[in-house]
């Protein structure tokens, strides 16, 4: 350790980077890099400062991480390490096995994990929000109770005579069973009835009317809830869930360690339904971030991509259209580490794994995170808005309440036409009939 500070004293190295926000954010002149920060040049400048040490930072050529050429070398940042053209490189590199078998890693500094880029969800349709207190279940059982205790009450009303309450009435039910069934179901929106009553059929009316009660208030309360608070639908939420159709497609940064393992992974996992679809479709596959959120935004597909940069992604877009246009899904998965990759062999991997160490015990990384991170919004935190009080009904939410009535409009109309309709054709045969009567009567006539 003593050895490699005396090494790295008052030495200039070659860096390489690549931007990356929020661990690296660089400007280019150019092939001169004009401007460089984030969480990774905070650590960087740290550690110079305590090594004595400075830096010229460069780009790698083609402007990519770095995946594995089919001999064996790399291309891209991991390949400038390799060939040890640069000292180390600095950004978030994800650790993984075909990458530490040509270059060694430094202590890792940051978790991330992949999560889904999508469209912002979208608010429910409302118009038929007044049938979504209760579930079909809920509606097909309370039309049920409608069928059986109509008929009931009309057997208990006409089993016998009126009871005792009223001993000067021994009337019988005038009544259908229909009118009983149509008495039940409008108890649901009146309490009155006109109809004959046995005091076994009380009973039983005054346990619907309890039923009907309850009914009504919860459906109200309920209703209320589903207007004043809006439902939105998100168009995947699972990794599994997005693997398991083709009606939204996924695109992927070329050349990441994730991509490589979609690629390689065997069935019948989900990672091989993933990588399956890029193999079939090759044109999924993106150079670059930007375009992959490009993508999100013309719409059918998603982006999977690491949560960090998503988050970022998100904010620059508000930032840009004070619009919530995209949304990241609430599951992580492929949790990896980020360190900076460094030739095999380095005399500075050790020296820099120590004052990593040092950094992250401080509480300085955790700082720095703070200071780069995007702040939580309305967007990136996957929320709507909140308004103060309660939010202010549209037409849109009544849309479905006057559609009812549209319908009971238009079936009013096409009774009473058919009621037009048969009382013309009766005066008709009635005319007819008489026509036809005064003619007999004056054949008859003159035949006498």
């Amino acid at each position: 350790m003593a050895a490699a500070r005396r090494l790295i004293n008052g030495r200039h190295l070659t860096l390489a980077t690549i931007n990356r926000p929020p661990f690296s954010s660089i400007k280019s002149s150019g092939k001169k890099i004009v401007s460089a920060e984030g969480f990774c040049f905070e650590i960087l400048k740290e550690v110079a400062r305590r090594l004595n040490f400075t830096y010229t930072m460069v780009e790698s050529p083609d402007g990519s991480w770095g995946s594995r050429m089919p001999n064996g070398t790399f291309d891209g940042v991991i390949g400038m390490v390799q060939r040890q053209s640069v000292d180390f490189a600095v950004s978030g590199f994800t650790v993984n096995y075909l990458r530490s078998i040509v270059i060694d890693f430094s202590h890792p500094f940051y978790d991330e994990s992949l999560t889904i880029l999508i469209p912002a969800p979208r608010q429910e349709n409302d118009v038929l929000a007044f049938l979504k207190p209760y579930s079909w279940q809920v509606w097909s059982a309370t039309a049920g109770s409608v069928l059986v205790v109509g008929p009931l009450m009309w057997v208990l009303a006409t089993a016998g005579t009126l009871p005792a309450v009223y001993p000067h009435n021994t009337r019988k039910a005038r009544y259908s069973v229909l009118t009983y069934v149509w008495a039940c179901a409008i108890s649901l929106v009146s309490q009155s009835c006109r109809m004959r009553q046995t005091e076994p059929m009380r009973v039983l009316y005054g346990a619907w009317w309890t039923l009907a009660l309850v009914l009504i208030y919860t459906y109200n309360s309920t209703l209320t809830s589903f207007l004043l608070v809006p439902r939105t639908t998100a168009l995947i939420s699972s990794l599994e869930q997005l693997a398991d159709q083709r009606k939204v497609l996924w695109t992927l940064r070329a050349g990441t360690p994730f991509t490589d393992l979609v690629m390689s992974a065997h069935p019948p996992s989900t990672y091989y339904k993933i990588g399956r679809l890029v193999k079939e479709r090759p044109d999924l596959l993106v150079q670059g971030d930007l375009p992959g959120a490009s993508a999100v935004l013309q719409g059918g597909r998603v982006f999977i991509k690491e949560k960090s940069w998503l988050d970022f992604a998100i904010e620059a877009d508000f930032l840009a259209t004070n619009k919530c246009r995209l949304a990241q899904v609430n599951q992580l998965f492929y949790t990896t580490g980020f360190a900076w990759p460094f030739p095999k062999d380095s005399p500075f991997l050790q020296l820099f794994n120590h004052e990593i160490l040092k950094l992250s015990q401080s509480g300085l990384l955790s700082a720095w995170k703070k200071q780069f991170w995007p702040r939580p919004n309305r967007c990136t935190s996957g929320k709507i808005a909140a308004t103060s009080g309660p939010k202010e009904l549209q037409l849109k939410n009544f849309t479905g309440h006057f559609l009812v009535l549209g319908v009971g409009v238009g079936l009013a109309s096409l009774v009473l036409l058919v009621e037009r309709s048969t009382a013309y054709t009766r005066r008709q045969l009635s005319v007819d009939a008489g026509d036809a009567v005064v003619v007999g009567w004056l054949i008859s006539y003159r035949s006498s």
